[in-house]
């Protein structure tokens, strides 16, 4: 069972830091069942780990801080992520694909950003709408809601007596009844 685990934490993996290209999965995969130990904590070697990150951090006060805040709620698999943190700080070739990565993904999303409130933006300042304009306005969305488009986005279901020809005999009776409804009003 664990190993398509393995499978699944791995692939998920090189989904999220969008690695396509060099080695599969599957190299990985057998890397990590080749090397799998059970991790023992000890309080020397979370204690020496944490020192190793918090030299490395720009803001150690602020990294020390929150250490202790998540020790103090005993929180699940603490020590062997700050212990595999602190690998990352020693092997520079990670720690520079992972900044670049986020780098790429910060630029994405401010460009995302950028896109999204220029392409939904209300309408600008300098262009004001006469009261006439407006009033044309209200009455084409008026005809729009209650005119024939409204008909056309009916339900095509058919009602509910024509599904479950029972349910009208046992109105009663019945526990069931819909906790939606269709917008022509059939369900």
């Amino acid at each position: 069972m664990s190993e398509f685990r393995i499978h699944h934490d791995v692939n998920e993996l090189l989904s999220l830091l969008r690695v396509h290209s060099g080695d599969g999965a599957e190299v990985y995969i057998d890397l990590l069942q080749k090397n799998r130990t059970p991790y023992i904590t000890t309080n020397v070697s979370a204690h020496s780990a944490k020192v190793k990150i918090a030299e490395f951090s720009r803001t150690p006060e602020d990294f020390l801080k929150k250490y202790d805040e998540l020790k103090s709620k005993n929180t699940r698999n603490l020590d062997p992520l700050v212990y595999l943190l602190s690998k990352f700080t020693e092997d520079k070739e990670t720690l520079q694909y992972l900044q670049q990565n986020a780098k790429e993904r910060a630029e994405l999303a401010a460009t995302a950003a950028v896109t999204s409130t220029t392409t939904f933006g209300g309408p600008a300042t300098a262009s004001k709408m006469s009261m006439q304009e407006l009033e044309e306005l209200r009455k084409q969305l008026g005809s729009v809601t209650t005119g024939s488009t409204l008909q056309q986005a009916r339900c095509h279901w058919p009602p509910r007596s024509q599904l479950c020809p029972w349910l009208g005999d046992r109105t009663a009776l019945s526990l069931w009844t819909p906790t939606w409804t269709c917008p022509s009003g059939s369900w």
